[in-house]
């Protein structure tokens, strides 16, 4: 187990990415194959990619209007949220033909979802610091109270802006876009699927480092965003990606831990904390 409060990447290997892929959602089948969802309006898809050379092996667009977003595999389906339409689509694997498409079960945007194999629970967020916990064989309802998502080293204070989520070795890690306050994190947060309290922290801002300057020109708009987590039987390490929105590359990692602490996380995580009874702003 990681015992760092701050973890940062050891590059394994970095593979090409599709430069138009707006990356909103990424997960493994069963198979260790991988799938992504892609957003902004008119571009939407969800797409099955070939992680060696980053191009698509099949690929289902979404309706113009629909821009999408999380993605993730619950027995033999995707399910992808979308931003605003309040829509949840199904997808079967194996073709990428559309099953389905359902109200969202939350309200408010659809940003990140995951599957929690264990519990046999979904985690989604919305943009704000809240998770919903959801139930997909009953309906996709909620299963209690969203969870609010603070890190008591931060003085407690709520983490706003939620985004693409991945489960990990039983914890929750989720992306961060505080959208509505003007700032984009190249960190991602360790979550307490319990408690929703903020275990530790992934600085990856040295992967947004090795992107070409057409990248690095929109740090608030091609963010980091998109963790793919595989354990396979038997296998030496399991497989950890990570990419961004259009980005050239996506990586392969393994983590190493720091001795960096709270005033690191605060000075480069370009986080929005909320204190605790406050509101989304």
């Amino acid at each position: 187990a990681n015992r760092s409060y701050v973890s940062l990447p050891v590059i394994v290997k970095e593979t090409p990415h599709e430069p138009d892929a707006f990356t909103q959602g990424l997960c493994f089948d069963l198979d260790g194959t991988l799938y992504e969802s892609d957003g902004l309006y008119r571009r939407s898809q969800v797409r099955r990619v070939d992680v060696a050379t980053g191009r698509s092996l099949k690929r289902k667009a979404n309706k113009g209007e629909h821009f999408g977003e999380g993605l993730t595999l619950v027995g033999r389906s995707l399910f992808q949220l979308t931003w605003r339409e309040g829509i949840m689509h199904e997808y079967d694997v194996a073709t990428l033909a559309l099953r389905n498409s359902m109200p969202q079960p939350f309200r408010g945007e659809g940003w990140g979802l995951a599957y929690d194999e264990r519990r046999k629970v979904a985690y989604a967020t919305d943009g704000s610091y809240h998770v919903h916990v959801l139930d997909p064989a009953n309906g996709w309802k909620a299963t209690r109270t969203p969870l609010r998502v603070a890190d008591p080293r931060l003085d407690g204070g709520l983490i706003e802006g939620l985004n693409e989520l991945e489960m990990v070795e039983g914890e929750l890690w989720a992306n961060i876009l505080p959208l509505r306050h003007h700032k984009a994190s190249p960190c991602v947060a360790r979550i307490d699927v319990d408690t929703g309290r903020v275990i530790g922290w992934l600085d990856f801002s040295a992967l947004n480092k090795r992107q070409s300057a057409r990248v690095r020109r929109q740090p608030h708009n091609l963010v980091l965003n998109g963790i793919a987590y595989r354990r396979p039987a038997g296998a030496a390490r399991p497989t950890l990606l990570a990419t961004g929105k259009q980005w050239d590359s996506m990586f392969d990692l393994d983590l190493a831990g720091s001795a960096l602490g709270e005033a690191h996380v605060r000075a480069k995580c370009d986080l929005h904390i909320a204190p605790v009874g406050g509101r989304v702003g």
